[in-house]
């Protein structure tokens, strides 16, 4: 073997998405190796998120979603769009432009949340409060397999440890096939959650169903297209 031979070995790893594939087709800045890093950040940010106060945490929040709704225009309009079907008026209506900065505010709040809940996991389970979760669980002692559907409305990572902790058998959320899924797998890993990218064979999903597991689908977040 080449001393270069390891060093190569090294480089491919780095390149890799966490199932150890490659993604040739990434945008640049946007592949596994940005994933990687990302992954380090939100490691740090959570380590430090559920060590600060609430309260500071929220209002240091409140400081970045500010200056993100100040310095992101192309995120105004977008938002801006998507409401004003919401709310039946304009893209530039008063009312459009104030739930643009209110929305950007509360993104920003609950990354704070969601920085918390990575960190103090058990905590977070001790708030959650879970209505008939039990039907969950009973759909699968017969060995069949569940399906757990529901809708991507807002950053349902910050809740990404309840399925595990609902379900008496393993759970396979489907999830985008992007930088920013890589970054957080681990945490979802963590958590007890296995990964299905998007666009792996649907096959899978039906035998994971087969086994008498479990498959968390939300939303848009299950659907869409390739890297």
């Amino acid at each position: 073997m080449s001393v270069a031979e390891p060093r190569r070995r090294r480089r491919d790893a780095l390149r890799a998405a966490p199932d150890g594939a490659p993604r040739p087709a990434a945008p640049f800045g946007r592949g596994p190796l940005a994933g990687r890093v990302l992954g380090r950040v939100i490691d740090t940010a959570a380590w430090v998120g559920c060590r600060v106060p609430g309260g500071l945490a929220h209002g240091l929040a409140a400081v970045g979603g500010t200056c993100e709704w100040a310095l992101r225009p192309g995120k105004r309009r977008v938002l801006a769009h998507n409401l004003s079907h919401a709310v039946g008026l304009p893209p530039d209506a008063r009312r459009v432009r104030r739930l643009v900065r209110r929305e950007m505010l509360n993104e920003a709040r609950r990354s704070a949340d969601l920085l918390w809940a990575l960190g103090r996991r058990e905590e977070f389970l001790a708030t959650v409060v879970l209505e008939e979760g039990a039907h969950a669980r009973d759909a699968t002692r017969d060995g069949r397999g569940v399906i757990l559907a529901g809708i991507h409305l807002g950053g349902w990572e910050v809740a990404t440890a309840v399925p595990a902790a609902l379900m008496d058998v393993p759970v396979t959320v489907i999830t985008a096939d992007d930088w920013l899924a890589w970054a957080i797998d681990h945490k979802r890993a963590e958590a007890g959650l296995r990964v299905m990218y998007r666009t792996e064979p649907a096959l899978r999903a039906a035998r994971l169903l087969r086994r008498g597991e479990a498959l968390l689908m939300l939303g848009d977040d299950e659907a869409g297209g390739e890297v």
